[in-house]
């Protein structure tokens, strides 16, 4: 390139030389004047002018092609420099260009990070490197983008895509350049993904940690030596204490001012030596909340120190241990319960070996604790049980984890003696047993009263003869199985026995009664129940089968041995008897029914004079057209609303005031007039009308009761309830919608069953008053005393109250028999810890 200067140097001075010695000639020739001399100096002359200023033009244009040249190395080392490191940055870049946003030139970096080759890069433009959702911003910004050149721009952060369909955080930054001649646009891209994705796990771990403390039940803190100052709050803080955290970090000493009076100077104590404590202090303490609750916290607290040893700050968890501490009274209590119940306890391992006794066991089995560890319940056995009863017992209670029955167990002396035997199951987490649980009683005294109180509710106390709840139940029996004619009533009632009483007094009278009931007893046949009906009267029922004539002779025969001299049932008077006879079904289909047409033939026989017999000879059709009437009334009446309920009071003796009310059902017929529950509600139970008209029952004392708790009142309203109706599968289903669709309380429900219902059917029964026992309603036996009583149901289901049928109260101030029922019902529901209501109270007496 330096030979060039050179070349125009002399191409000028030779051009010059040439032109001034042509010009000379033509002018000398021009000039003919002219003297060779001056012609030849001039040529010379502007000659030399010529090389002069060639030379000079040579030196020019030296120093310009060097400066040239150098400015061309200067450049090529520019663009080496430029390659190097655009090609070697560890950054992604690239160079666009502006017109068409085509990618001109991309680095390594770029092509290692986005996964396209070079070749695939120059294929592209930048709107195919950012996805679908980036490119209307990217264009929305690169018209408005700044168009000097030299200047570098930050364009800020974007969402690049890579071959492989990865989104990218990239931060750009950019400057125009003018690449190969055209307009283009160099891009740095600094890869911010990874840093985002870091940012991201480092939020989510940060939400986690607060997340986790949120849902800590404990309190974590942070503070000062002296616990003035809090650097740290956990939000459950508010939660435990019912402080705000925010206001727990303004003054950390403000849950001090909450402390229970009792605890308030230890703990303050405790609080001032934490920060020198050398170990972790844990305080326990009593707390009220804001909202006046008393909570038990525990607080565990440490000391942080620097390498100096100094105390630089305190960690502390302060946990709500309210729920601990019950659970802990829970288990004293339990552990008390254990030790002092009244009950025998018992606790085994799976394998039946005795762990635990409480001193009721020992009391009643004899054994000492030391002589049962160790020993299995085999121990206690009397033999009295076979195997299979024990067969039957574990499998019991592998299926359903509890048994319970009665047995007979034998005392360390040798004595055998009958247990009520609980025993449960108890199960660890995994769902296998590891121990059993035995809660026993003995049986010995409730036996005795429970026989004392059985003979006294069953038979007879001046004969000793079935009384007449026991003959009813025995009626009701023989009416339910009996296939044939032929079941007889026979009502023997003794002529002018009053007259004996008033004479000789009671005490003979009685003497007399049981004289002829044990008369009576030898002359009734072998299978036929001999009963007293009350007063003077007696009742005879003859199997189904027996022919009319052999009623009507035994009738006779009866009739004639109360007939012997007075001395011999010490009777000053002749005494004679009448008998009134009744057959099933012509005379009555239902217990009732027959005594009522018994004591109807009675009256009869009396009315024709002493010593006669007479049979019940009412005619059916009557009774049934009756019946068919009353049916007919009673659905109309149903239809049109003409049914009431009135509300007698229950007066509760301890405070003289009402305690409840029962729901008596009334009906009027315009015709008839009022016609008496007794007529029209056997009626209902026959034509099956009773059940919605006890679901009406039930439903209207429900809403009446809510009326009276929105006026301020609440009472307790007693329902009767029939047996059909109990019976039903879905009436506990019916009481929760009673309830429910007037929103009484259940405690204000109290529903009262006959004895016939809890005696038919023992397990459908206890699962029904179960299930209306969790419903919250009360449950009471009524009429109690007329049916055939058990008492083992007294124990067994879940009654609250026995009502004492008014026959008995009644006839209890001048009848001994019932006065004694009534005491004994009475002492029985004590023991029982049952209320009693008794019925029929209308004097002060």
């Amino acid at each position: 390139m330096l030979n060039t200067p050179f070349r125009i140097a002399s191409l000028y001075v030779l051009l010059g030389l040439v032109w001034i010695a042509a010009s000379d000639r033509v002018a000398a020739a021009l000039t003919a004047g002219s003297t060779p001399l001056l012609v030849l100096v001039s040529t010379w002359k502007g000659s030399l002018f010529v090389v002069i200023t060639g030379l000079g033009l040579l030196m020019l244009l030296t120093r310009w092609s060097r400066r040239m040249e150098a400015a061309h190395e200067a450049a090529l080392v520019g663009e080496r420099e430029y390659r190097r490191l655009f090609d070697d940055s560890p950054l992604p870049a690239w160079v666009y260009a502006i017109d068409d946003l085509r990618i001109l030139e991309v680095n390594e970096a770029a092509v290692a990070r986005y996964g396209y080759s070079r070749e695939e890069f120059r294929a592209l433009t930048v709107r195919q490197v950012r996805p679908e959702s980036e490119i209307g911003k990217f264009e929305a910004g690169f018209v408005t983008s700044p168009t000097q050149r030299d200047v570098l721009f930050n364009a800020g952060e974007w969402i690049h895509q890579a071959k492989d369909g990865q989104r990218l955080n990239v931060e750009i930054s950019w400057r125009n350049v003018i690449h190969r001649g055209r307009a283009a646009r160099l891009a740095v891209m600094r890869d911010l993904t990874e840093q985002r994705a870091a940012e991201a796990r480092l939020a989510e771990t940060e939400q986690g940690f607060q997340d986790m403390l949120g849902a800590m039940n404990e309190a974590i803190w942070i503070g000062d030596p002296t616990l003035r100052v809090c650097y740290f709050i956990s939000p459950a803080i508010e939660e435990i204490c019912g402080i705000p955290a925010v206001e727990f970090r303004a003054d950390p000493s403000v849950w001090l001012r909450q402390l229970h009076p009792e605890d308030a100077g230890r703990v303050q104590a405790e609080v001032a030596g934490i920060g020198s404590a050398g170990e972790t202090v844990v305080s326990t303490f009593r707390i009220y909340r804001r909202d006046g609750a008393l909570r038990w916290l525990e607080v565990a607290a440490s000391a942080v120190c620097n390498r100096r040893g100094e105390v630089v700050r305190v960690i502390g968890i302060t946990t709500d241990i309210t729920e601990r501490k019950r659970l802990e009274d829970e288990v004293s209590l339990a552990a008390q319960v254990f030790a002092d119940t009244r009950e025998g306890v018992i606790i085994t391992d799976v394998n039946e070996r005795i762990l635990r006794v409480n001193r009721s066991f020992q009391a009643m089995t004899g054994y000492s604790e030391a002589e049962l560890l160790g020993e299995t319940p085999r121990i206690l056995k009397s033999g009295l049980q076979n195997a299979s009863y024990y067969q039957e017992m574990r499998a019991v209670l592998a299926r359903d984890g509890h048994w319970e029955g009665q047995l007979w167990d034998r005392r360390k002396n040798g004595e055998t003696y009958p247990v009520r035997l609980s025993i449960t199951e108890v199960r660890n987490a995994e769902g296998r047993p590891t121990h059993y649980i035995g809660i026993s009683a003995d049986l010995t005294e409730t036996r005795r009263a429970e026989a004392r109180i059985e003979n006294l509710a069953n038979f007879d106390a001046v004969t000793g003869l079935a009384n007449r709840t026991r003959f009813e139940a025995r009626l009701t029996s023989e009416i339910e199985v009996c296939a044939t004619a032929g079941l007889a009533v026979l009502l023997v009632g003794i002529d002018r026995f009053m007259v004996i009483n008033q004479t000789v007094g009671h005490a003979a009278g009685d003497m007399v009664l049981a004289d002829v009931g044990q008369r009576l007893q030898l002359a009734v046949p072998v299978g036929a129940t001999l009963a007293r009906f009350g007063g003077e009267r007696f009742l005879v029922l003859l199997a189904s089968g027996t022919p009319m004539a052999k009623v009507r002779e035994l009738a006779n025969e009866l009739v004639h041995v109360v007939v012997p001299g007075a001395a011999s049932l010490r009777s000053p008077f002749p005494l004679t008897a009448c008998v009134g006879i009744a057959q099933y079904p012509s005379d009555g289909i239902t217990a009732a029914d027959l005594l009522k047409s018994a004591e109807s033939a009675l009256n009869q026989a009396k009315g024709l004079g002493h010593g006669n017999v007479a049979t019940y000879c009412a005619a059916m059709d009557a009774r049934a057209t009756e019946r068919i009437a009353t049916e007919s009334r009673l659905r109309a009446a149903m239809e049109q609303g003409r049914l009431e309920l009135h509300y007698q009071p229950q007066i509760s003796l301890a405070v003289n005031r009402c305690s409840a009310v029962e729901a008596l059902l009334r009906w009027t017929d315009p015709e008839w007039g009022p016609v008496s529950p007794v007529t029209f509600i056997p009626v209902a139970e026959a034509c099956g009308l009773i059940v919605p008209l006890g679901d009406w029952v039930l439903g209207e004392a429900c809403r009446q009761a809510r009326r009276w708790l929105d006026a301020g009142r609440p009472v307790v309203v007693a329902v009767n309830i029939s047996v059909i109706q109990f019976r039903a599968a879905n009436f506990v289903d019916k009481v929760r919608e009673a309830l429910a669709a007037v929103g009484l309380p259940a405690h204000l429900l109290e529903l009262e069953v006959t004895e016939s219902v809890v005696m038919d059917g023992a397990s459908t029964v206890a699962t029904t008053l179960a299930a209306l026992r969790e419903l919250g309603v009360h449950l009471s036996i009524d009429d109690f005393g007329t049916g055939y009583s058990s008492l083992a149901y007294l124990r067994r289901f879940p009654i609250d109250k026995l009502k004492i049928d008014q026959s008995f109260v009644r006839e209890m101030l001048h009848d001994a028999d019932a006065a004694a029922i009534t005491q004994a019902v009475v002492s029985l529901a004590k023991s029982l810890r049952l209320q009693v209501i008794a019925e029929g109270v209308e004097t002060q007496e």
